[in-house]
């Protein structure tokens, strides 16, 4: 993780624990493997105003957002977690700090791709998380490492899930909705795995095809699943058997109420 001091005149890069006594316009954080971000929270007693918040996957393009503090809370909690690379504050000038940090957990803390030692997928799925159905990402090829996606995701409370029965939707360009075919599909759930790795046979429950729709190029899969109170992960697995290109533009879970 970096972070820039920016003001008018200066930039700084420095390191996190290092004090700071400059008056700022911005500060910027880049984390280059993602970071859920679930919050903003002030220093009690003290009411920044005039704070917005902007984030970022790429560091190009920025959504931002007004801190409204609501009450006596001390937090700002976001309506759903961001998955973001870069962020920043924006606000009149004040300390480095501005009196407010941020609550967050790495990507991987909510979700992992099996042999992506690289990290090539985890970079680009929050295009998938994004609620943005133009947003895609190239799905593995036959002879690409990794060759298949194996996704766990490990917190359902990514996508703000508590029950016991979901629906898990995927959406995508050139994807089919089959378990078996030339461009397979399966979504399960499991008990969590201390080595990060489940057996394909023996520790997934494979989960039911509720919905296999396609509008304008673009097919969605809707599959539901339900488990005990032994079902902490669910895995996503999509695998092709051709070169036809295959992408996925969203992945999303919601609770079956």
């Amino acid at each position: 993780m970096v972070i820039w001091i920016t003001t008018i005149s200066q930039r700084h890069s420095i390191d996190r624990e290092q004090e700071v006594t400059l008056n700022i316009i911005f500060l910027q954080e880049y984390y280059p493997n993602f970071i859920v971000l679930t919050a903003i929270v002030k220093v009690a007693e003290v009411n920044p105003q005039n704070l917005w918040y902007h984030y970022s996957r790429n560091g190009t393009y920025y959504h931002k957002e007004k801190i409204v503090w609501q009450g006596e809370s001390n937090d700002y909690v976001f309506e759903f977690p961001k998955v973001i690379a870069y962020f920043y504050f924006t606000t009149n000038t004040c300390t480095v700090i501005c009196n407010v940090t941020t609550e967050w957990l790495p990507l991987t803390d909510y979700v992992t791709f099996v042999k992506d030692d690289s990290n090539v997928l985890l970079k680009k799925l929050p295009y998938a998380l994004d609620q943005d159905l133009n947003t895609c990402f190239d799905l593995p090829l036959p002879g690409e490492s990794p060759s298949m996606i194996w996704l766990r995701i490990t917190r359902l409370s990514l996508f703000g899930v508590t029950s016991q029965i979901f629906v898990v939707s995927i959406t995508g360009e050139g994807i089919e909705c089959a378990r078996v075919g030339q461009k397979s599909l399966l979504v399960g759930t499991s008990g969590s795995a201390s080595n990060a790795q489940c057996s394909n046979d023996s520790d997934i429950s494979f989960c039911r095809l509720v919905l296999n729709n396609t509008i304008n190029a673009k097919t969605r899969c809707d599959v539901k699943c339900e488990c005990d109170t032994q079902c902490s992960d669910v895995h996503v697995l999509m695998q092709s058997t051709n070169n036809d290109d295959w992408r996925m533009c969203e992945l999303s879970v919601n609770d079956v109420i």
